[in-house]
């Protein structure tokens, strides 16, 4: 499906928001169709933020990152009432 879906953007000439399916067709019990697709308007448009201020020197930014606790996500997701972070 990448190689399929790299293809189509180089026909299209850019991101697609491509809709497939799996099942049977003529050449197999699995085959793979494309449903529709259409220029991705939204996250190929999106400016990447920076994950750190690059104004600040590298060595206080690495500094920085080392002294700060590790936070893990819940595995039983929001709303569980476990709570959606832990140190």
């Amino acid at each position: 499906m990448a190689r399929l879906g790299r293809q189509v953007e180089r026909a299209q000439g850019g991101p697609q928001d491509v809709e497939w399916a799996i099942g049977p067709g003529p050449e197999g019990p699995r085959q793979l169709f494309l449903l529709q697709m259409r220029p991705e308007t939204v996250w190929s448009q999106q400016r990447a933020a920076p994950i750190s201020d690059p104004n600040v020197p590298i060595l206080e930014r690495m500094l920085h990152a080392i002294s700060q606790p590790i936070r893990f996500r819940d595995p039983s997701g929001p709303g569980s009432g476990a709570g959606a972070a832990r140190t």
